[in-house]
């Protein structure tokens, strides 16, 4: 869930769009803003160009013609204006910004915060003290330091109450760290002021997931529905819930939806699949997984979906082959050796499964706490959890003493919980 980087309205305080010939540098940097706020970058930048010929040294007019170079596509041409202009005027809010922008694209969250940081420190204005500290927080999380995101968002809501964006990334991030009751007050919060965003009503559908209230997440997404009857995410999203509920009829209806929206969209083909193989329609998910990997070959979930679609239906050989393509995709999955030594040892290759089971123990060593019998919980590609039980080879172990279902080579799915199928 990567946040995009921020995008800047250049400061115009003319609220019309006017074209009428400008004379002065001010005038031509003027109608440029209005340009860049429009879209239309080429004329734009040639606006910001004929102000800079007139006053070379201002360095408003540079940070502005920065922003066209970022908007398209070229960031080492924006860095030195943004560079350039600071040089000329430290103080300068909007060339923090754009370099903490070309910062994010690069996934360098550390120099975003720094320059964010930066930004701060010379504005006085508490809107934008809200949205500056917003960001960092933002940049904050994405480089690892949750604590300190918090504290920036929470921040950004002391400087502007009503700024209902921090109120719900506050949301979101509390609900990805398990904090689900203040994750959804803090997004309910958001919608109060925004009521509008259907972001603000799926990110709520996803903290009442994470809370295990379906039904609350059900009623959400379908609020953000409304807003965005399109939006091919919402309609996943909420299928998923359903599902959770046991209501895979209407699951596969969403999901359905959704491949209607984009019949190019490999994700809801994958996930109706899923619904299928939950319903113990195998063939039916088969097909569509065949159509999920048509899209899209080389994700080695699909892959791994359909091997464990295979060993449903008891096609161990076909099971380990898709497997094994899945972990050829993706050697450090652990999840996928796991799933593919369970095939082997249900076709009768227990030594095989044996290298395989212990191939998922060296990936994620830390999910073991017990001495013999013990959970391991993996995150696959999408985040999610996985939870398997293995009653892993002792060190006494010898290949002599396998035997199908015994002590040593014994490996299953928690009752219970969560099946292999893994959504994307």
């Amino acid at each position: 869930n990567d946040k995009p980087a921020p995008r800047r309205m250049l400061p115009n305080q003319n609220k019309s769009d006017t074209t009428a010939d400008p004379k002065t540098a001010a005038e031509f940097n003027s109608r440029g803003e209005q340009h860049h706020n429009a879209g239309r970058y080429d004329e734009a930048l040639a606006d910001f160009t004929q102000a800079l010929k007139m006053e070379p040294r201002n360095a408003a007019y540079m940070s502005n013609r920065g922003w066209v170079f970022y908007e398209q596509d070229d960031p080492d041409t924006a860095l030195l204006e943004f560079d350039e202009s600071l040089a000329l005027d430290s103080t300068l809010i909007n060339s923090y910004h754009g370099r903490a922008a070309i910062h994010i694209d690069d996934d360098d969250w550390a120099a975003a915060v720094t320059d964010y940081t930066h930004a701060i420190r010379h504005t006085t204005d508490k809107t934008e003290l809200a949205e500056l500290y917003a960001e960092r927080g933002n940049a904050r999380y994405f480089n690892g330091d949750t604590d300190k995101a918090l504290k920036d968002l929470e921040r950004a809501i002391s400087s502007d109450p009503d700024y209902a964006r921090a109120h719900a990334d506050r949301g979101e991030i509390l609900s990805e760290v398990g904090e689900s009751d203040e994750a959804v007050r803090s997004l309910k919060r958001a919608i109060q002021l925004d009521s509008e965003s259907a972001d603000y009503h799926n990110l709520l559908g996803i903290a009442y997931e994470e809370a295990g209230d379906s039904e609350s997440a059900i009623a959400a997404y379908g609020d953000a529905i409304l807003l965005d009857l399109n939006n091919v995410v919402l309609h996943r999203n909420r299928a998923r819930a359903y599902e959770a509920t046991g209501d895979l009829s209407k699951a596969v209806k969403d999901l359905k939806r959704a491949i209607a929206i984009d019949p190019d969209d490999a994700s809801s083909h994958n996930n109706l699949a899923l619904v299928y193989g939950n319903a113990g329609e195998f063939e039916a998910a088969l097909k569509t997984l065949n159509l999920a990997i048509a899209l899209d070959e080389q994700n080695p979930v699909f892959w791994y979906n359909h091997g464990d679609i295979q060993i449903h239906i008891g096609d161990f050989k076909s099971a380990i082959s898709d497997l094994t393509r899945s972990i050829d995709l993706d050697d450090q999955d652990p999840d996928a050796y796991a799933l593919r030594g369970r095939a082997l040892q249900k076709s009768g290759d227990d030594q095989a499964a044996a290298r395989d089971f212990a191939k998922a123990v060296d990936l994620a060593p830390d999910a073991y706490r017990m001495e013999k019998h013990k959970y391991l919980r993996v995150a696959n590609q999408t985040g999610e959890n996985l939870r398997v039980w293995v009653q892993y080879f002792t060190d006494d172990w010898k290949p002599e003493d396998a035997r199908e279902n015994g002590a040593a080579v014994r490996f299953e799915f928690a009752v219970g919980e969560e099946d292999g199928l893994v959504h994307n």
